[in-house]
């Protein structure tokens, strides 16, 4: 969603999880996620893991933070960054994911 313009990006009638984990050799796909405050706990489809992030807001952007893992812990966790988007025209900076902070070794 554009928030100057109020525009709507995402295709209308597609379904695409925004997250996934992966324990064991299963890929887990979001399919709850509920905001409290400034906390969003996503929740995945075929496991118990639970993952819960910091939300912190600016003009420009929105950052997410891991803060707590509940449940199995996952060898991965990711964004998907593959959200199918209707762009129409240029419209700012590229999306960027960082996989950072040692995951595996925590």
């Amino acid at each position: 969603m554009d928030k100057a313009t109020g525009k709507d990006y995402c295709p209308e009638g597609q379904r695409m999880p925004v997250a996934a984990v992966r324990v064991g050799t299963q890929s887990c796909p979001a399919n709850r996620a509920v905001r409290e405050g400034d906390k969003l706990t996503v929740r995945f489809a075929g496991c118990d893991t639970r993952l819960t992030y910091v939300i912190t807001e600016s003009k420009d952007w929105i950052v997410f933070r891991l803060d707590s893992v509940a449940g199995t812990r996952p060898s991965q966790p990711a964004w998907s960054g593959n959200e199918p988007l209707r762009i129409e025209s240029w419209i700012g900076g590229r999306e960027n994911s960082v996989n950072c902070c040692g995951w595996g070794s925590r």
